[in-house]
């Protein structure tokens, strides 16, 4: 199975998720377009002979022609070449796609991705906003980039770097560093949909619960063969913040398979407050999933107990750096107790190639 069949199953998935959640989104097979991004700066208007990535956005969800941009029509994609890709246009919260973070607020399915397998693409929230916030009854595909920088300080601003409304949301391939929140979801909130696979949340942080990701309410989410690790919840050390790596308080599963969930902090003053890597209900099934912090008991609760699961000190694993693919990632170090403890069958095993592209060996696969 090669990367292009993964993201195929994946998308499949998510079109499938919007269905189960009773969600109506206009995805004709024969309606669709790409978009090409021609520009890195943060452009709105007055430039027709640029099309950046903000406009692109636009162009592809009003489904009409936007200053450089072609037209969208129905289910898009927005193809963006090497580069970084700075927020600049800073502005009130709104969400028009004018100022502040890109927002997705249409009806039509949308893919962003890099215009090719090879180019390296950062999109960098430069501390203005988070970087993505979908707003629209639609499905949002994230591929193959490197997200980073994000900042939300209004009150209740959920998602350091990406916030999912509503719609479904699906990352593959992509990194999500270094943002932060005075609230809850440093790296990514989840209030509908998340199918999230091949990925790495890392080094984000929130005020509140959630350092890495935050699943409010009854979103559904599923992770799978990915890294979270190096967030911090209660960044403010003041004790009202919960897991590090995740806070998951969904009555909908939430489901992690073949998930490195280890070496996130909770700095609440009290030690026994504190769920660096998880704060879970009855709802979180985990398989194949690595933690420093117990599973099944105290703050971080399962459905059901498995013996795949593994706790341990060190979860040996390097910085995050570029080691080939789209964006950044944490390699392995040898010996780390991840290597070759994965699941290799249905329905727990991983996909053929990870997120730098290299291929898994048959029959075998890292947590």
């Amino acid at each position: 199975m090669n990367n292009r069949k993964v993201w195929g199953m994946l998308k499949r998935f998510v079109v499938l998720a919007m269905t189960a959640l009773g969600m109506l989104v206009a995805v004709p097979a024969a309606q669709a377009v790409d978009i090409s991004v021609n520009t890195t700066a943060d452009e709105y208007g007055g430039s027709p002979a640029s099309c950046s990535l903000r406009e692109a956005i636009t162009a592809a969800q009003t489904n009409a022609a936007f200053d450089g941009c072609s037209a969208g029509l129905g289910s898009d994609v927005v193809k963006i070449p090497a580069g970084t890709y700075k927020i600049t246009r800073a502005g009130d919260e709104e969400d028009g796609n004018v100022t502040g973070d890109f927002d997705v607020t249409g009806t039509n399915a949308l893919v962003i991705e890099p215009a090719t397998n090879t180019d390296k693409v950062v999109v960098d929230a430069n501390a203005l906003d988070r970087a993505f916030d979908q707003q629209g009854i639609n499905s949002l595909a994230i591929h193959g980039l490197d997200v980073k920088g994000g900042k939300t300080t209004g009150i209740g601003d959920d998602g350091g770097a990406i916030r999912n409304a509503i719609g479904a949301l699906s990352i593959d391939a992509t990194t999500v560093s270094s943002s932060n929140t005075n609230y809850s979801g440093g790296g990514i909130a989840v209030y509908s949909a998340l199918a999230m696979i091949n990925s790495t949340v890392s080094g984000n942080s929130a005020m509140q619960s959630g350092g890495g990701l935050y699943f409010p309410g009854n979103p559904a989410a599923t992770v799978r063969s990915s890294t979270i690790t190096a967030n911090v919840a209660d960044s403010e050390g003041d004790g009202t913040g919960d897991g590090g790596g995740f806070f998951g308080a969904a009555t909908d599963p939430v489901n992690f398979t073949n998930v490195i969930n280890a070496g996130n902090q909770d700095l609440s003053p009290n030690p026994g407050d504190k769920s660096p890597d998880c704060a879970s209900g009855p709802f979180y099934f985990a398989r194949f999933v690595l933690s420093n912090q117990a599973i099944g008991s105290g703050t971080c609760l399962v459905a059901f107990p498995q013996p795949s699961n593994k706790v341990v000190a060190d979860a040996e694993i390097g910085p995050l750096a570029d080691n080939g693919g789209p964006a950044p990632t944490h390699a392995l170090i040898l010996g780390s107790p991840a290597i070759g403890a994965g699941g290799s069958t249905a329905p727990d095993q991983c996909p053929a190639t990870d997120q730098t592209g290299r291929d898994r060996p048959a029959g075998a696969c890292d947590i």
